[in-house]
C-alpha cells in the first residue's frame, strides 16, 4: 500500500475493506504487509457508496452492469436513476461499450458506463453526496 497511502480493495476472503497505511516510513519498512494504521470492513451499502464515490472521480467511471454482478438489483436501479438525472444536467456522460476513454489507451469498458464530465469533475464531492 505505501506510507500514508489509503486503499479501498477486496480482502483475500472477498470482503471489501478500507485501509490507511502507516504514517512513518520506518513502520512501513519494518512490516509492509502488517503496517496498516487503520482497517475497516465494509457492508454492502457502504461498499456500493465507495464504488460510486470513487467512480465519479476517475475515467473508469461507474458501470451499472458490472455493479449488478456484485450488488442487489434494487440498489443499482436507484443508482442508475440518479446517474440519469445527473446526465440530464451535464454532470456525467454515458459512454458506449468499447468506447475508448480519453487518456491511456488501456482505459476501456465492455459495458456502458458513466463518467464525470468536465463540469461534473468540478462538483465531484457534491455529486457523490447525491448518489449516497
Amino acid at each position: 500500500m505505501g506510507v500514508g497511502a489509503h486503499e479501498f480493495a477486496l480482502d483475500v476472503d472477498g470482503t471489501p475493506v478500507r485501509r490507511a497505511g502507516a504514517k512513518r516510513y520506518q513502520d512501513y519498512v519494518a512490516d509492509p504487509a502488517g503496517s496498516a494504521q487503520f482497517e475497516e470492513r465494509l457492508d454492502a451499502a457502504t461498499h456500493l457508496s465507495e464504488r460510486a464515490y470513487l467512480g465519479l472521480r476517475t475515467l473508469f467511471g461507474i458501470s451499472p452492469d458490472q455493479l449488478r454482478t456484485q450488488f442487489e438489483a434494487s440498489r443499482i436501479d436507484g443508482l442508475v436513476q440518479k446517474l440519469q438525472d445527473l446526465q440530464r444536467e451535464d454532470y456525467v456522460a454515458l459512454k458506449a461499450p468499447g468506447e475508448v476513454l480519453p487518456g491511456p489507451s488501456y482505459l476501456w469498458s465492455d459495458t456502458p458506463y458513466y463518467i464525470p464530465t468536465e463540469r461534473g469533475m468540478l462538483f465531484a464531492d457534491d455529486l457523490s453526496m447525491e448518489l449516497l
